[in-house]
């Protein structure tokens, strides 16, 4: 209930994360002493969100979630656990009760559904301002040469002005 109320897109992932760590907690307490990890929590959380009388609008949040945020932001722990939450909003939504399981592939509705979902996400994305920094330094790096995100612009091996290439490394850092 708390998240369908949460109106800034960052405050919800916070309420999700929150939600996360409960689960976790709730696993550590079990009656297992080994500590549990990713396989044991998507089951634990989709048990929890059939529970969840707010099924509905979770649903809702975490589309919206998906749809609104920036790629950027989908990367790390947020984007990995929002995207646990759509995972296992998808099977509790397409389970089949006469096979007692998910579909274990994509249908074509889905496979197309997440096909447009990707150049939604992708579309503009030549136009950002980070993806063109980053092709630049891509396009300018020859064969050699070493790049240090201290330095300036990427620079030859032979003029170290990183740190850790000053020792004698060549490596990115």
């Amino acid at each position: 209930a708390h998240l369908h109320a949460a109106c800034a897109p960052r405050r919800k992932v916070a309420l999700l994360l929150e939600v996360c760590r409960d689960v976790y907690a709730g696993l550590a307490r079990g009656e297992n002493q080994d500590p549990l990890g990713a396989d044991a929590f998507l089951p634990a959380l989709t048990e929890e969100l059939i529970w969840s009388p707010d099924i509905g609008e979770t649903q809702l949040d975490v589309e919206f979630l998906m749809e609104l945020l920036d790629p950027d932001e989908l990367r790390g722990e947020a984007g990995y656990y929002l995207t646990t939450w759509f995972g296992a909003l998808h099977h509790i939504a397409h389970y089949q009760p006469e096979t007692d399981r998910a579909p274990r592939g994509l249908s074509s509705e889905a496979r197309a559904s997440l096909h447009q979902w990707h150049r939604r996400r992708t579309l503009h994305r030549k136009d950002h301002p980070r993806a063109q920094v980053t092709a630049h330094l891509g396009a300018s790096r020859r064969e050699g040469e070493t790049w240090c995100p201290s330095d300036p612009a990427p620079t030859s091996p032979h003029r170290p002005t990183c740190p850790l290439r000053s020792h004698g490394q060549k490596r990115l850092c």
